[in-house]
């Protein structure tokens, strides 16, 4: 995360992913992050099949900080139509208390903004709420959120 995000060394911070999974593929902590970093990447095949097997890999009913991260590169990052899912099992882990202190969640944030993401605004506030302990009302003007 520190060579990606701090320094913007995507080849080794890559290459470092990669050693990670090599040592360990059922790494559902490694598998998440080598995904959030490529989607944020916009390498959206090769992300999804890391973000699917850190969601197989972790339990899916587990509030934690891993299944926060997960959900919100899934809502984040996936087709429209599969967002509805994804916000709603990252309501369901915020909701029980879920957090992720200090994660960064920006190079996703500005992807999810390149990529025309529609609700760009509420995944800033997302994020607030995941990794600068924002209070989780603050979403509840989400339509989405509600519906979720």
């Amino acid at each position: 995360e520190f060579l990606a995000n701090a320094l913007g060394n995507f080849d080794q911070a890559e290459r470092f992913y990669r050693l990670a999974l090599e040592l360990d593929q059922n790494n559902a902590n490694n598998q998440a992050n080598f995904a959030g970093f490529l989607l944020a990447q916009g390498r959206r095949d090769e992300g999804f099949d890391h973000l699917d097997k850190a969601l197989r890999l972790h339990v899916s009913s587990e509030e934690s900080s891993l299944s926060v991260e997960c959900w919100f590169y899934a809502f984040a990052h996936r087709p429209a139509a599969a967002r509805p899912e994804a916000l709603a099992n990252l309501k369901r882990n915020l909701m029980s208390g879920a957090r992720s202190p200090r994660w960064d969640f920006r190079p996703n944030i500005e992807r999810a903004r390149a990529d025309n993401h529609s609700d760009v605004a509420w995944l800033e506030r997302l994020a607030a709420v995941i990794s600068d302990g924002v209070d989780i009302s603050t979403l509840d003007e989400w339509p989405a959120w509600s519906e979720a």
